[in-house]
């Protein structure tokens, strides 16, 4: 039996791989869609992790403890790709 890296595991299957996709992505696709929710949202979870974590400001000026929750600590690392791919429409008068 031949061992296949992971590297090969996740490339397209066009490319001889089995199309997984890398779980690096996929954590930060969740990491990415959790600062949505933080932002846009009143699910609990958001509620909670606003009110002990940025405690009057907003998610991305919110210091980051080293004994925060490690999904906040996770979070922050990801505000700026999260900044520069986010937009808000307003609508004008």
């Amino acid at each position: 039996m031949q061992a296949i890296s992971w590297t090969e595991l996740c490339k397209p299957k066009k490319e001889g791989g089995v199309g997984l996709r890398k779980l690096t992505d996929i954590n930060a696709a969740a990491g990415l869609k959790l600062i949505w929710k933080l932002c846009t949202s009143r699910f609990l979870l958001a509620k909670w992790m606003n009110e002990r974590y940025c405690k009057g400001t907003s998610v991305w000026d919110a210091p980051i403890s080293p004994l925060a929750f490690g999904t906040w600590k996770f979070d922050a690392s990801l505000r700026t790709e999260a900044a520069n791919n986010m937009t808000q429409d307003v609508e004008t008068g």
